[in-house]
């Protein structure tokens, strides 16, 4: 530590706001990363959880809207009617073929994507009974569309479309949840990290203020002091400079001229002798 008492005064200073800045960036830096991490993870929440409930909710409407059309088609009795449920349900079966990929995009874990699977799985298995049902009703056999339609395995496989729907939408919830969670702990952990640096960071800046104003005071009240005794004459004052830096040089100059003042004196008082 040598060093640092002999450096000016100045280069002290310097230094010493030099450090506390280099303290208080610390504290940005991390104060920052903390943040971008939680914004980070809230990005991955929506993008991965929030958003794909929107494409899964459209695609779960568009079957519901399927089975109600497909009802319809058949207990319509006109061809106008059959014709026009027809397209409806195409039209549907359509945004459901546009909304998968969608949610597909979305997935990441094992479990979500075993449950997208399931219903591309039961979906595939639906289809061609759907189709039946349409073509039996656009021939006019209505009876018997109706019949095909409320068959158990008919009813069966639209509620496992059903079922598999409702799992990835729950799984999603499930996952947004222990996301929100995590962030939730993330954001605690981040300010209660972010207060014990800043409780450090103060505290260093406070002691090294302390530590300044005291190896720049000392000197300067020692040669206080010394003036004062030199101004009530009294030379047997001891001076001793413990730095290089302007206030040991001062206290070095105050010896040099405390040495000469009692060179003076002893010559004088060696004259006055000489003359008594």
């Amino acid at each position: 530590m040598t060093w640092f008492y002999n450096l000016k005064i100045a280069s002290k200073l310097i230094l010493g706001f030099s450090l506390v800045t280099l303290i208080a960036c610390i504290i940005g830096v991390i104060g920052i990363t903390k943040i971008m991490q939680i914004e980070k993870a809230d990005t991955e929440m929506y993008e991965l959880n929030a958003k794909p409930m929107g494409p899964i909710l459209t695609t779960a409407v568009a079957f519901q809207r399927i089975r109600v059309n497909y009802r319809e088609i058949a207990l319509e009795q006109t061809h106008e009617g059959k014709v026009k449920f027809s397209n409806r349900i195409e039209e549907l079966h359509k945004i459901i073929d546009d909304n998968l990929p969608e949610i597909e995009k979305s997935l990441k874990s094992d479990e979500t994507k075993k449950a997208y699977a399931d219903i591309k799985t039961e979906l595939a298995k639906f289809v061609p009974h759907l189709d039946k049902i349409v073509a039996l009703a656009m021939d006019g056999k209505n009876d018997q569309a109706i019949a095909y339609m409320r068959s158990d395995a008919v009813a069966g496989l639209a509620r496992s479309v059903d079922d598999s729907i409702q799992k990835l939408a729950d799984l999603k919830i499930d996952l947004a949840k222990k996301k929100s969670e995590s962030n939730t702990a993330a954001a605690k952990a981040a300010v209660a990290m972010t207060g014990i640096i800043l409780v450090i960071g103060v505290a260093l800046a406070v002691g090294l203020g302390i530590f300044l104003s005291r190896i720049i005071s000392r000197p300067l009240r020692s040669a206080v002091d010394v003036s004062n005794r030199l101004s009530e004459g009294d030379l047997t004052v001891t001076i001793e400079a413990t730095s290089k830096d302007e206030t040991g040089q001062l206290l070095a100059a105050m010896h040099n001229m405390v040495e000469k003042l009692k060179g003076v004196v002893a010559d004088v008082k060696s004259a006055a002798d000489n003359v008594a």
